[in-house]
């Protein structure tokens, strides 16, 4: 698609700024939350308190999709607002907000490139790995333990870290690092044990699950590129995946965040109209639009080596070339 189609699409839909999607978002993740501690202390001894993890899931999920969308300053027109907003986010989805944002617009700029997409580090690094290293994250990947995530979670601290030693941190990466490191430590410090082991790390657990079905469909599979190579806006729809899911899972659970074709190409549009974008541009690219129906794509490559989902022949062949 070239730019002109690309910039027609989006004038033609005239999506206009939803004031109400805040406060709506706001009251759903309140009551998710406000359940899940009611079921904790009401019935703190029975088994129906573990209906409280699969809400607690839900609630650190809608809070890393939230986070996103104040990454591109979407929630709301005030800018500190809705930088408050989202270190407050961030901190419920165990991540330091300034530094995945800056992270994530880098995602953004060099997406599909392995040597300096932030997100494909892992890709880059697998070949890379002692047979016996690979070996444990591929056993780990085939029995659905988060391994990726977690390491994927540690990338993004790792940045925070890297600019602390530095001397580059500045005091919005100082406060979205520092408020959900004292958020967790005061949780842990001050919830009695039975709750951390029976519900505090079940839901951890499931999240950290949970990013990885949602978020690997995204980019793993497709076609990779090296050094300098910068895909325009308009073609990021080579770099990408759209993942189809029930409406209301969607909608409520994932806040469109599903759609990422949509969001490459338009990072620009909040995530409640993406699904108006995806009906435009599923008709538009036809056969080259990349999409995964109903969790497809994750049944199928979970029982493969991990070396084979990252596609590491080929990134192996790239720097073989190099050095030759």
């Amino acid at each position: 698609m070239n730019s002109k189609r690309h910039n027609e699409i989006r004038n033609s839909l005239k999506l206009k700024f939803d004031e109400t999607f805040l406060q709506n978002y706001i009251i759903s993740s309140s009551f998710l939350l406000v359940v899940a501690i009611f079921l904790n202390l009401r019935f703190s001894y029975s088994p129906v308190r573990f209906l409280s993890i699969p809400l607690i899931t839900v609630f650190m999920f809608r809070s890393f999709a939230f986070m996103h969308e104040a990454v591109h300053c979407l929630l709301t027109k005030n800018l500190k607002l809705n930088q408050l907003l989202g270190v407050i986010s961030g901190t419920f989805c165990l991540l330091s907000f300034e530094s995945w944002k800056q992270a994530h617009l880098a995602h953004h700029k060099w997406s599909g490139n392995v040597d300096k997409d932030p997100v494909a580090a892992m890709i880059k690094r697998y070949p890379n790995f002692s047979s016996t290293t690979q070996g444990i994250l591929s056993f780990g990947w085939r029995i659905w333990f988060p391994a990726l995530s977690l390491l994927q979670h540690s990338v993004f601290w790792g940045i925070t870290v890297q600019f602390t030693l530095t001397k580059k941190i500045t005091p919005r990466l100082f406060w979205s690092a520092i408020v959900p490191i004292l958020f967790w430590v005061c949780l842990v410090a001050l919830s009695p044990a039975p709750f951390i082991v029976s519900i505090l790390l079940p839901s951890i657990l499931l999240y950290l699950i949970g990013t990885e079905i949602i978020n690997a469909p995204h980019h793993l599979g497709l076609e990779y590129f090296f050094g300098d190579t910068q895909i325009p806006i308009s073609e990021q729809f080579k770099i990408a995946r759209s993942c189809v899911y029930p409406e209301w899972i969607s909608k409520w659970i994932v806040l469109n965040f599903n759609y990422h074709i949509e969001h490459h190409m338009y990072p620009f549009v909040p995530c409640y109209h993406l699904d108006k974008l995806h009906s435009v541009l599923k008709k538009e690219l036809g056969s080259i639009y990349n999409q995964d129906p109903s969790f497809s794509w994750t049944f199928t490559n979970r029982k493969k080596d991990l070396g084979i989902v990252f596609g590491s022949d080929q990134v192996s062949l790239e720097y073989k070339k190099r050095v030759a």
